[in-house]
């Protein structure tokens, strides 16, 4: 129902509770469900305390459904603050506990949540795995809310490889499974802003425009994602600017900005100076662009957001270029170059 502040009001009331019952079990499954509620909020600071402490009383315990539990959770902490080497690391630790407790529901987020930190981390193969047997499992448990999250998260990676095909029918099929966008207005969102992904690569840009900005309302003002809501701002402000609409387009990206740094969300924050960048880039603003670039890069590591650092690299490379700066232009385009070939990034590698 995507009553944030409700579900909030109950678990602030049940922790208490739980924590003078004397059921130290019961404060685990409390620690834990209060965690994901502030994770749904994007409030990890809050979050991660609170997962930490269930996973130490889990192991003190020897309860492993509350181990199992929490490092999954830790995973999708971590993935919301980029550290996707704690993220991987959690997911990983997750996966073999749920896995000897034949838990199938649990494997699969899991399985989710270890895709999504591969798709971040640049690791083509293992994402596409890991985002298979997710799809696998949820639709034998006949969960088909979750089946096409799960396809939706590899219809981003199949735009991502250039695969539209595929893309369009991993699409269609997450589309079937979600009967009721307003019951799951992240997942309509999701499937709104991959509708824009791939109009937008047909070249059919009003209309690619139109579900950027349906995909924003989904994410704001139904399922209260923040973050969410600031990627999709940029990517309108992407088609404004491929429209010849610059100022609206700068306007549309410093609000997603503003979203993501409210969050702090450094990894939107850095898309968002990259797409200034480029808007700069296309009215040929080269110092400005060159500044927001230098931005990007410095939020982007190559280890940890191998993909999008190349990328800016190679804009950098193209700026430089078109000051003049020989020299740094082809240093910036190898070097984005030899990381598009390490991931398997062939439409960047392309280009």
């Amino acid at each position: 129902l995507n009553d944030h502040d409700s579900a909030l009001a109950v678990v602030q009331e049940a922790l208490p509770l739980a924590r003078q019952s004397g059921d130290k079990t019961l404060l685990v499954d409390t620690l834990i469900s209060t965690a994901t509620v502030y994770l749904s909020r994007q409030d990890t600071k809050t979050a991660l305390p609170l997962l930490n402490e269930a996973h130490d009383l889990s192991l003190r315990l020897e309860y492993r459904w509350g181990e199992a539990q929490s490092q999954t959770e830790l995973g999708a902490t971590y993935f919301q603050q980029d550290e996707l080497a704690k993220a991987e690391s959690a997911n990983s630790k997750s996966l073999q506990i749920w896995r000897e407790l034949k838990d199938k529901g649990g494997e699969a987020r899991a399985l989710l949540y270890s895709g999504e930190t591969y798709m971040r981390l640049g690791k083509a193969h293992e994402a596409t795995a890991a985002l298979e047997k997710a799809a696998t499992i949820w639709r034998d448990l006949g969960d088909s809310t979750q089946q096409a999250s799960a396809l939706l998260d590899l219809n981003f990676l199949a735009i991502r490889q250039g695969q539209l095909q595929k893309a369009l029918t991993l699409l269609n099929e997450a589309q079937s499974l979600v009967k009721d966008k307003e019951a799951e207005p992240y997942l309509a969102g999701q499937i709104a802003m991959s509708m824009g992904e791939v109009y937008e690569t047909y070249g059919q840009l009003e209309t690619a425009l139109s579900y950027f900005k349906e995909s924003l309302a989904l994410y704001r003002d139904h399922a209260r994602n923040e973050s969410a809501a600031a990627d999709a701002s940029r990517k309108a402000g992407h088609v404004q600017a491929r429209l010849g609409d610059y100022s609206e387009a700068v306007k549309q990206i410093e609000q997603g900005m503003r979203l993501a740094e409210k969050n702090n969300d450094q990894f939107i924050v850095a898309l968002c100076h990259e797409e200034l960048g480029k808007v700069h880039l296309g009215v040929g603003l080269h110092a400005q662009a060159r500044q927001e670039f230098l931005e990007a890069i410095a939020r982007y590591t190559e280890k940890k957001n191998p993909r999008e650092w190349a990328r800016a690299h190679s804009f950098l490379g193209q700026t430089d270029h078109l000051q003049g700066n020989r020299v740094s232009a082809a240093k910036s385009y190898h070097t984005a170059l030899n990381v598009f070939q390490k991931i398997g990034d062939y439409t960047n590698e392309a280009a």
